[in-house]
C-alpha cells in the first residue's frame, strides 16, 4: 500500500504506517522539509509542491523549488503545483509530474 500525505508534518503517523509496510510519499513545500522527510523510514519518494498549488503552505515557486529538492535528496521527486501539463513540466530533468484534473470552463460560468 502507498499513502500520500498532505502538506504539514505527517511524522506522527510514520511509525504506524511503517508497522504495516506502507510506502509513504509526503508532499513537501521546502528543501528543509524534504531533507527531514527523507530521513524517515518508509518514505519512498516525495511530491515537491510549489507556491502556485492550491491550498499550498510554501513560498517558493514550483520551477525554482523542484531543482533545489532534486539536488538535496536522493529519493524520486514528483513535481506539483502550477504545472499546466506534463509536457511542459520539467523536460530537461525528466521529472514525473502530479497535477489536479483540468476543469472545463463553460460559457455560463459553471465548471
Amino acid at each position: 500500500a502507498v499513502v500520500t500525505t498532505g502538506a504539514g508534518n505527517p511524522g506522527k503517523y510514520f511509525s504506524k504506517l511503517n508497522e504495516h509496510g506502507v510506502k509513504i510519499i509526503p508532499v513537501v513545500p521546502s528543501v528543509a522539509q524534504a531533507i527531514r522527510m527523507e530521513r524517515n523510514d518508509g518514505v519512498v519518494a516525495m511530491i515537491a509542491e510549489g507556491a502556485e498549488a492550491g491550498g499550498h503552505v510554501g513560498v517558493t515557486n514550483t520551477m525554482s523549488l523542484i531543482p533545489q529538492i532534486v539536488d538535496a535528496v536522493s529519493l524520486p521527486v514528483i513535481a506539483a503545483g502550477g504545472i499546466a501539463d506534463g509536457k511542459r513540466g520539467l523536460p530537461r530533468r525528466k521529472q514525473p509530474v502530479s497535477g489536479a484534473p483540468r476543469m472545463a470552463h463553460r460559457q455560463d460560468g459553471r465548471h
